[in-house]
């Protein structure tokens, strides 16, 4: 049986993950910051309890992120895949209005930092703590779910400042692992969900959680070590950087 880390598990797309890796015969460690509160998940736990354990972890908190490594390692000898899914967007707080700031009005310093901190810090937190579980499996992959908005190339409108350059910062991240791990043999990829319907997205998101992560599922089951370091997105097309 192959294991899996998923992070942000409470909700949309990470609850989704969970749920179809369970029915895919893996064991997965889900975590998220608030796991009482995670209704859905917990009754996935209650459905699979032989695949599937519950964590607290706040990927942003490198205390938080150590203490669930050594838990997990002295519950399991490697680590398959790891989706490193928790995100925030906190686009409508990133801007103050105050007088004399014209047009977007003054960056809110706070949500910037604490924008970063979970969706570009946080993965790289995750992942590097997790190198020596990783390293002993056979075929080692690691997810960062991204999204187009961190594309450079693509991003041809204004707003979502914070939002879009974590995941800019995110995907840079994404390609110095890829070279950094490869002599481990640890495959690392970017990979963009589409636009889906989640809290995030909102109800107008043309992709259901349920399709999204079918066709991540299959991109990562076909993936090889040659792929490492690229940009995806859910339906194994290749997005510029």
């Amino acid at each position: 049986m192959k294991t899996a880390l998923v992070t942000g598990s409470n909700r949309g797309i990470g609850l989704e993950f969970v749920r179809q890796l369970t029915n895919k015969e893996y064991f997965v460690i889900a975590t998220c910051r608030s796991p009482e509160q995670a209704t859905e998940l917990q009754k996935l736990f209650q459905k699979n309890p032989h695949h599937l354990t519950i964590m607290k972890m706040d990927v942003a908190d490198p205390q938080s992120v150590e203490n669930i490594y050594q838990e997990i390692k002295s519950q399991i000898e490697l680590l398959d895949l790891l989706i490193n899914n928790a995100g925030v967007n906190l686009t409508r707080h990133e801007f103050e209005r105050q007088p004399d700031y014209e047009v977007l009005g003054k960056p809110h310093t706070a949500t910037f930092l604490k924008t970063f901190e979970i969706n570009s810090i946080g993965p790289l937190l995750v992942t590097t703590r997790f190198i020596p579980l990783l390293k002993k499996s056979q075929q080692p992959i690691v997810v960062n779910i991204t999204s187009q908005m961190g594309s450079i190339e693509r991003k041809n409108y204004g707003g979502y400042y914070s939002y879009s350059a974590s995941k800019a910062a995110l995907n840079m991240i994404t390609k110095l692992l890829s070279h950094d791990l490869r002599r481990l043999n640890i495959t690392v990829l970017a990979v963009h969900p589409g636009w889906v319907r989640t809290d995030m997205g909102g109800t107008a998101a043309p992709l259901s959680p349920q399709d999204s992560v079918k066709g991540m599922l299959r991109l990562i089951e076909k993936v090889t070590l040659r792929d490492t370091g690229t940009f995806f997105s859910w339906d194994g097309s290749v997005i510029p950087w």
